[in-house]
């Protein structure tokens, strides 16, 4: 938790601003047994970030809160499995299901607008005294499956060559929706990979 004291930008009067992030995570993992002829591993793994802000201005009613909260689960598993004594395959799945929510609140507004670009979730609400609280609610879910293919090749006990193709994806990041509540789509890859291991 931190705070900050600066100035606005538009009266000048004094800005009070209070932040909070706090992280949660957590992982269970299987292995097969170190002598089991197949080689496995999978696992669940949870992950969730909060990010909140708190703002006020000295001598106005309107009270600002925001907060960016970033939430993904996913399973996964991965094989090996020997073909002969020198020749392995590999193959691995992950499935992810992943939530980004920013939010945006402007209570006591003189305006039923809020600053900057469009919000199309916008909920508007009048008070008696004829101001307005604004909230903002935008949400991106991509549940996304990725895999993983994989050979493995002894050219003696000491060395060993490789190959394998991968997918993976990433968030845009904290961004929002254009004029329609659509989102950019998540950055996609496919990886090929060679290489030797000598030991």
């Amino acid at each position: 938790t931190s705070s900050e004291t600066g100035e606005d930008m538009f009266s000048g009067a004094v800005r009070y601003s209070r932040f909070k992030q706090t992280e949660k995570s957590a992982e269970m993992r299987m292995t097969s047994a170190e002598d089991f002829f197949v080689k496995w591993i999978a696992g669940l793994s949870y992950f969730k970030s909060d990010n909140n802000r708190r703002g006020s201005t000295e001598g106005s009613i309107v009270k600002e809160y925001s907060g960016y909260w970033d939430e993904t689960k996913a399973i996964y598993a991965n094989i090996t499995y020997p073909v002969t004594d020198i020749f392995r395959v590999t193959a691995g799945g992950r499935k992810n299901w992943a939530k980004m929510t920013t939010h945006n609140e402007t209570l006591n507004s003189a305006t039923d607008r809020m600053f900057g670009p469009p919000q199309p979730n916008l909920k508007v609400t009048q008070n008696a005294d004829g101001t307005y609280d604004l909230i903002s609610d935008n949400i991106q879910e991509y549940p996304n499956t990725d895999y993983k293919f994989g050979i493995e090749y002894d050219l003696s006990t000491n060395s060993m060559i490789y190959g394998d193709v991968s997918t993976s994806y990433r968030f845009q990041g904290q961004t929002m929706p254009d004029a329609d509540g659509n989102y950019p789509p998540p950055e996609e890859m496919t990886a090929y990979t060679l290489g030797a291991k000598n030991r």
